[in-house]
């Protein structure tokens, strides 16, 4: 539900149509009659990226399409190596947590439960109705994917 917001700001200000993938059945999907022709320049946007499994799923779908696929990019970039895409990616924030084996917990973790990443009340609520995906930006009039400051 995160990467809405952010994929529809970043359409905004880009001045381009945004669309985004929805999940069914735990897949993403693209659904709601959206369609990329080979004019369309994609960048695909999500709030946090761990291991990039969605981003990944995004992908694949766009890669059945003749869309132009000029990258990824995320708020949070959390991910213990640098996901390889096969595409540029540039993260707003770079996070690094440090992971640790189970039978091998510090014992100040060890002493806490474990909680299921995402398991907010109200965000499983969201996700059981199917409404989270992956955000897609893009514009036929796009000339370049990404700007440097």
């Amino acid at each position: 539900m995160g990467g809405l917001v952010i994929g529809q700001e970043i359409a905004r200000q880009l001045n381009c149509r945004f669309l985004f993938l929805e999940k069914e059945n735990d897949r993403l999907v693209m659904r709601r009659n959206f369609n990329l022709t080979a004019e369309d320049r994609v960048l695909v946007a999500e709030d946090v990226v761990t291991r990039g499994g969605r981003v990944r799923e995004a992908l694949d779908i766009l890669s059945e399409t003749p869309s132009i696929l000029c990258g990824v990019t995320c708020l949070v970039d959390r991910s213990a190596t640098a996901p390889d895409f096969q595409t540029p990616f540039l993260p707003l924030m770079k996070m690094d947590f440090p992971t640790y084996p189970a039978d091998n917990l510090p014992d100040e973790l060890a002493a806490i439960d474990p909680v299921k990443p995402g398991s907010w009340q109200k965000l499983s609520e969201i996700r059981e109705s199917g409404r989270q995906g992956i955000e897609i930006c893009f514009d036929t009039k796009l000339e370049t994917c990404w700007s440097r400051a």
